[in-house]
């Protein structure tokens, strides 16, 4: 897929695609409007090429005036492990004053989203997107809350890992990228961690997936300082990575690739195939994923590629019903969505009127076949005329990828009044069978 190949409506492309790429040490923002040619990474200082602006806050003091930690600011309180700190829920004590990590944070976030407010993204023509590494239960209800004390409405707000963050930028550059295998080799902290992108073109749409893994982790600090060493180390990385494999393109992203140290590992790296080097891969990957996420349904042309890992639900999960002699599955949630955004709901008119009364699911793939079957019963259902009962199913799953189902019976207007029966079922990891 050539970059550009979808068209979109008018109102799609008037809308921004702001993206925070949030981890413990450092935080970057970058834009993007579908009529722009690539997003904008934005920074924390006025006239500054740098981007990497670090997840920590500084206070005046006496004041109620609060600065990144990179800005040069006399007499004041530097606030350092904002992340941590706000998932850990600690209470601190600032310039003699308690207060949550967690209020400091989202002090930190509305700052951040000031910067892309002073490019013209406005909550009124924005979507957000935060991208992290992993999408864990704790910190997707953090950034929950503070889209809610941000005042972002829900269906502006997305949350999205490193891994398709990585795979929505790769698919948005020249095809001859990725063309064969792509890798982004993160080099931060302490450790190597590479990003492998697969592209399974034999389904429909193709299947991208990324496999993850950790190269090496040092024990020291100390060690990092040592040229000859990282060389050394990440030299034996390739070997490991490439050998035998068809890789037509390598990103390097962390803090970790700076300064000109890699003499003996770049000519294995560069050899047969395009590298580039940056900071702002994920958020720029972001800002694509957004736009991917919320114009999908707008293209004129059906999309040509799903994203599938093991955060996303890999298969569709469906109320099997009987309509005009025929048997059909209603989706109720969609292969693709990430745990905390798959969620479905809809209304039937049950036809019997006799006990007991079932309801049949099924586990589908994307090719359609079922992969499994599950009945229901709901016990102690009220008993009315044929075609007198109406219910309502609503489905989301959790981080673990259980598919919880709750099913209400809603009655048939004044004639039938609901009986305010609810039913529930958990179906454990599911979307893993």
């Amino acid at each position: 897929m050539d970059k550009g190949e979808f068209r979109f409506t008018g109102i799609v492309k008037s809308m921004n695609y702001v993206c925070v790429d949030l981890n413990e040490r450092f935080t970057q923002i970058s834009y993007y409007n579908a009529g722009m040619k690539e997003p904008v990474t934005l920074s924390g200082k006025v006239g500054s090429s740098r981007y990497l602006i670090s997840t920590a806050i500084q206070k005046k003091i006496g004041l109620g005036q609060w600065f990144f930690a990179d800005e040069t600011v006399v007499n004041s309180i530097v606030i350092d492990r904002l992340l941590e700190r706000a998932l850990s829920n600690e209470e601190l004590i600032c310039d003699g004053m308690a207060i949550d990590a967690e209020q400091i944070f989202f002090i930190f976030i509305r700052k951040l989203l000031s910067l892309s407010s002073a490019a013209g993204c406005s909550k009124a023509n924005s979507n957000y997107i935060f991208t992290v590494e992993k999408l864990e239960a704790g910190l997707v209800e953090l950034l929950e809350r503070i889209r809610k004390q941000l005042e972002i409405p829900k269906q502006q707000f997305k949350i999205c890992s490193y891994e398709e963050s990585f795979a929505h930028y790769v698919m948005n550059q020249d095809k001859n990228i990725w063309v064969n295998e792509v890798i982004c080799f993160e080099f931060r902290d302490l450790h190597f961690k590479e990003y492998r992108l697969l592209l399974d073109k034999r389904m429909k749409p193709a299947i991208l997936s990324v496999e993850t893994k950790i190269n090496f982790a040092f024990e020291e600090m100390e060690q990092l300082q040592v040229q000859s060493t990282k060389d050394e180390l990440f030299y034996q990385i390739l070997q490991n990575s490439l050998n035998g494999r068809i890789v037509s393109g390598i990103y390097l992203v962390g803090e970790g690739f700076e300064g000109d140290w890699m003499d003996k590992s770049k000519p294995k790296l560069c050899q047969g195939r395009r590298v580039f080097v940056g900071q702002n891969l994920f958020s720029k990957g972001g800002c694509f994923y957004g736009l991917w996420e919320w114009t999908r349904n707008c293209k004129e042309e059906e999309i040509t590629y799903l994203f599938l890992s093991d955060q996303k639900s890999k298969r569709n999960f469906c109320v099997m019903v009987h309509n005009k002699n025929q048997d059909a599955s209603l989706p109720l949630l969609n292969a693709g969505e990430n745990w905390q955004d798959a969620r479905g709901q809809m209304e039937l008119i049950l036809e019997t009127n006799q006990e007991p009364v079932e309801l049949k699911f099924a586990l589908k793939d994307l090719m359609g076949t079922t992969v499994m079957e599950y009945q229901f019963q709901l016990d102690d259902f009220p008993l009315r005329p044929l075609k007198a009962s109406r219910i309502r199913i609503t489905a989301w799953m959790n981080e673990r990828q259980d598919i919880h189902v709750r099913i209400e019976d809603c009655g048939f207007g004044y004639l039938y009044p609901s009986s305010n029966r609810v039913w529930e079922v958990i179906y454990e990891q599911m979307d893993q069978k």
